[in-house]
């Protein structure tokens, strides 16, 4: 305990630190930028609506790629600018949570299945799955439907994370090929390791 207390000392004191470097140089980081964003499109801001006027008239339309990576001040932002415009500004959300890879820098899956959840719920929601990948060889992508197939239980069911399995383009169309495998090994391998190794 006494350590965690001394790490939990050294972490305050940097953060402290760095707020005060920022400060005398007059630079905010893009974490900062998001915060002051969200900050000021708050209602409790007096010039909040003036200016989601001003960014929804500029902004009809707002695709978000990788949203799985977004944290919940990120969504804060376009939920406020496009899904609570009276405007009929539009807001495209593309992601897969199984592919969410910065947690370290805030990117939180629970926040995407949220987001998910509100839009499908919402009169003008909708949601659309891509049934194709046409990225990966037809090997590769057998190999991920049977990785997080349900039989797998790679999700448990509360996570409300899903898998639809996808399909490779027909043989004519495909770009994806490999440049030389003559092992025939396949593109995943899972290896079950059992309690009582080591």
């Amino acid at each position: 305990a006494p350590g965690k207390r001394v790490f939990a000392g050294f972490i305050r004191d940097l953060r402290e630190e760095v707020d005060r470097t920022k400060s005398d140089r007059g630079q905010i980081s893009f974490n900062d930028m998001i915060l002051h964003l969200y900050s000021a499109l708050q209602p409790e801001n007096p010039a909040s609506e003036r200016f989601l006027t001003e960014l929804r008239n500029r902004f009809r339309y707002g695709l978000v790629d990788e949203f799985q990576d977004t944290d919940a001040a990120q969504w804060g932002i376009f939920r406020r600018i496009f899904l609570e415009s009276k405007k009929g500004n539009r807001l495209f959300l593309i992601g897969d949570p199984k592919q969410s890879i910065y947690r370290f820098r805030g990117a939180d899956v629970q926040t995407y299945l949220e987001a998910k959840e509100e839009i499908l719920n919402s009169p003008e929601g909708a949601g659309y799955t891509l049934d194709t990948n046409w990225r990966s060889t037809p090997e590769l992508i057998e190999g991920f439907n049977r990785l997080f197939s349900k039989d797998n239980g790679w999700f448990r069911p509360e996570s409300k994370i899903e898998h639809r399995d996808c399909a490779a383009p027909p043989e004519d169309l495909r770009k994806s090929f490999l440049l030389e495998d003559p092992t025939g090994t396949r593109a995943i391998n899972l290896i079950q390791m059992t309690e009582g190794i080591g």
